[in-house]
């Protein structure tokens, strides 16, 4: 800090008339005062370096769920549009063998009812697909209607690490909690900021003032300029104003503790939903795979030899054959929901 001042009458001395003064100072706070507010800063630091990080995380997780999200609705488009056609077939058939009293027209009715359903899937899934596509181009930052390609199904990855270990993790390495723990920090250096406003500061200064020759040119000295150091001290004079900041302090200081502890709760309770269903879907791919769909397979063998009054149950067949495309969708949305769960978790 540099004052100057200019003495607009001059002040008669000894030496000679002053014309200048300036003078170069320097505050500082009372001690330890920087050292809280360093503090204060570098947990910003932590906190902005950690927002970063959760927003990448929180990046690279919708990605995934939006990847596997459109590779399920690819797979369902497919496997419909091949059982719609299967079902054009069948109300061909249908109608041929009630046209020769071979078939019911319950078997015509059945098979132009489930043709009609097939077709609104279809239409409802490729609806899907593309504003799956926009919100995956959207988190990539291309135009909505850039196109996919076919993706890859990934296999289901085996959980290896138990229920303790992965809430273990959760609570020392979730970004939110780590935000939560420098907060908690920041807000305790803030309270010795506080306190510190109710401490005196400092200021040391140096400087000179101009003096011109004295009219009297044999005065010893005459013009010489003096030298002042000076040291200064501030009182703070509102005392019951930095109490009440002080106890504002501190009361920011209990609030960030008791999120902390509200997030931890929440992180719990969000982890233990979250691996429950990862685990359900996971119990139902089993489910499916080794029981529904191959006894839903059976038992279109099986309806392909059923009569009704000497005439091949065609409605028996298609509603088997719906039942087996309905457990199969139901497969691959439970593995689907497996590998976006992991993601999540």
């Amino acid at each position: 800090m540099i004052d100057y001042t200019y003495f607009a009458e001059s002040v008669e001395t000894r030496v000679g008339p002053q014309k200048h003064k300036i003078v170069i100072g320097q505050p500082f706070p009372f001690p330890g005062t920087l050292k809280s507010a360093g503090k204060v800063a570098l947990e910003g630091i932590k906190i902005a370096q950690i927002n970063h990080e959760r927003a990448l995380r929180d990046l690279i997780v919708d990605l995934k769920l939006s990847f596997h999200e459109i590779g399920y609705l690819q797979r369902a488009i497919t496997m419909t549009q091949q059982n719609h056609k299967l079902m054009q077939h069948a109300v061909k058939l249908a109608n041929t063998r009630y046209a020769k009293d071979e078939g019911t027209l319950n078997d015509v009715l059945k098979a132009q009812s489930q043709q009609a359903q097939l077709a609104y899937d279809l239409i409802l899934l490729r609806e899907l697909i593309e504003v799956e596509t926009a919100q995956l181009n959207a988190l990539l930052d291309l135009p909505t209607t850039t196109p996919v390609g076919k993706t890859v199904q990934q296999p289901m990855q085996p959980l290896t690490a138990d229920y303790e270990t992965i809430e273990k993790e959760a609570l020392t390495n979730r970004q939110e909690l780590l935000i939560a723990t420098s907060k908690i920090e920041q807000t305790k250096h803030r309270i010795g900021l506080a306190r510190n406003k109710n401490l005196p500061s400092f200021k040391a200064s140096i400087g000179t003032i101009v003096t011109d020759d004295a009219d009297n040119p044999a005065v010893t000295d005459s013009g010489k300029d003096p030298v002042l150091i000076g040291l200064s001290m501030s009182l703070p004079w509102n005392v019951s104003k930095n109490v009440a900041a002080v106890k504002e302090a501190e009361l920011t200081h209990e609030a960030a503790i008791k999120d902390q502890k509200n997030l931890e709760n929440t992180t719990r309770a969000t982890l233990r939903r979250v691996y429950f269903r990862l685990q359900n879907s996971r119990r139902l791919v089993t489910l499916y795979e080794k029981s529904l769909i191959p006894q839903a397979k059976k038992s279109m063998e099986i309806s392909e030899t059923w009569e009704v009054d000497g005439k091949k149950n065609l409605a028996g067949f298609l509603e088997t054959q719906s039942i087996w495309l309905n457990f199969n969708l139901a497969r691959m949305r439970a593995v689907t929901d497996y590998n976006q769960y992991l993601a999540k978790l």
